[in-house]
């Protein structure tokens, strides 16, 4: 297979847990397609984290490790992107697990419909891996209606050319939320081929430390579409921005409970 068609997939992350080695190995057990596993190791443990994960999966040279003081996730993931040696990138967290056909579906996915980015569906698992739920995302041109009331993409599902994330910036926002901000940048592109492949290709963890429902993460989103808002003057931004707020209040409420 040719180099330029392989994956780099990239997992950022500044601590372990019982999350973390599953997560790792579902993505070296990925089928029919050539890969790299590109891990960004950051804060200021990323040496002991680095080394602690080198023990557990030693001399796996599908491994590309990168250590970073710097403890930002928006950060790390430039990081991974910049180091990464590949033409596609996947996006992977360190307490999700990954389909074994995960890649390979995505990559033909991409190729055979010509697109940018790729997300999927999802099954949620609890702290036990046990499946509570399921989540579906929106297709092609339901893709931009649906950014305006929330993300339309889960964000370690994607796969997506290392050239788009350097072309227009990759994450330059936010501390839970830089994903969403991402999405709003591509969507301002006519030429953007993007969407959600309709099988479920990653199971997503729901823990008491998930971002899910974070009032900062609100809060970020709100600040995405004001910025949008004050630079175009659309309308649809400023229902966002509205929206967002509201969601931030209720979530700042819910947190005081």
């Amino acid at each position: 297979m040719n180099e330029y068609n392989k994956v780099s997939v990239i997992l950022a992350l500044n601590k372990l847990d019982e999350f973390t080695f599953p997560a790792i190995n579902s993505v070296l057990l990925s089928q029919n397609i050539e890969f790299q596993l590109v891990i960004i190791c950051n804060g200021k443990n990323n040496l002991l984290i680095s080394n602690s994960i080198k023990k557990e999966f030693p001399k796996d040279s599908r491994i590309k490790y990168i250590n970073t003081p710097i403890g930002q996730l928006s950060f790390s993931l430039n990081l991974g992107i910049s180091e990464s040696d590949y033409k596609y990138i996947a996006r992977m967290d360190a307490d999700d697990i990954c389909s074994e056909y995960r890649l390979a579906k995505q990559y033909a996915y991409m190729i055979e419909n010509n697109l940018d980015l790729v997300g999927s569906d999802i099954y949620l698992i609890n702290e036990k891996s046990e499946t509570i739920g399921e989540r579906i995302y929106p297709r092609k041109n339901k893709i931009k209606k649906t950014l305006i009331k929330k993300s339309p993409f889960c964000h370690p599902s994607v796969m997506f050319k290392k050239s788009l994330a350097l072309e227009s910036g990759a994450y330059n926002a936010g501390f839970k939320s830089e994903d969403y901000d991402f999405w709003i940048r591509l969507q301002k592109s006519k030429k953007i081929r993007w969407d959600n492949i309709e099988e479920k290709l990653l199971y997503y963890r729901i823990h008491d430390n998930s971002t899910q429902g974070d009032p900062l993460a609100y809060a970020e989103v709100s600040s995405y579409f004001w910025r949008e808002f004050l630079m175009s003057g659309s309308l649809n931004y400023l229902y966002s921005f509205s929206l967002n707020s509201i969601k931030h209040i209720y979530a700042r409420l819910i947190q005081k409970k």
